[in-house]
């Protein structure tokens, strides 16, 4: 999928080994995120949280999706994170640990990395939409960039920021 020229040939890393990379950043977040689909939902059966279950270990495509493009590597990844902690600082440490494990990795550096939180999860998942992004060129002020889109019953939480 993704080919690097160096001084002793071409390397190529497969779409796992990005997918491994970001499952790595979640998992340090000491199980204050999950891996979701878009829709927030899980392929295990079951409600709530008791439907992670049956996934464990397994990312499907529209979990975490990986674009090689012309002018870079795009990576969006969905999740859920649980009730209590810090939406923004959690997906703030996933995207740190991407961007620190892709170049220490693959010694590239992702155009974009996007954390999309799908919802918040308690007993069960409440569906939200907040995506955190963060490009090659890091913001001067050292964040990432924010745009949330609507709450559950439809309303503006917040004006979405530029790309």
């Amino acid at each position: 999928m993704f080919e690097m020229g160096t001084e002793w040939g071409q390397i190529h890393f497969s779409r796992n080994v990005i997918q491994q990379i970001c499952i790595s950043a979640v998992d340090s977040c000491g199980g204050s995120a999950m891996i979701m689909n878009y829709g927030g939902k899980s392929k295990g059966k079951g409600k709530g949280i008791a439907s992670l279950a049956p996934k464990m270990g397994r990312i499907d495509n529209d979990e975490i999706v990986v674009e090689e493009r012309e002018d870079g590597l795009f990576i969006t990844i969905y999740v859920v994170i649980r009730f209590g902690a810090s939406i923004k600082d959690t997906a703030e440490h996933i995207l740190d640990r991407v961007f620190e494990q892709m170049e220490e990795v693959m010694n590239v550096v992702p155009k974009q990395v996007l954390v999309v939180n799908t919802g918040t999860a308690s007993k069960d998942i409440a569906p939200r939409h907040m995506e955190f992004y963060r490009t090659a060129e890091k913001p001067t002020d050292g964040t990432a960039g924010q745009r949330e889109s609507q709450s559950a019953d439809g309303t503006p939480e917040q004006e979405p920021a530029d790309r």
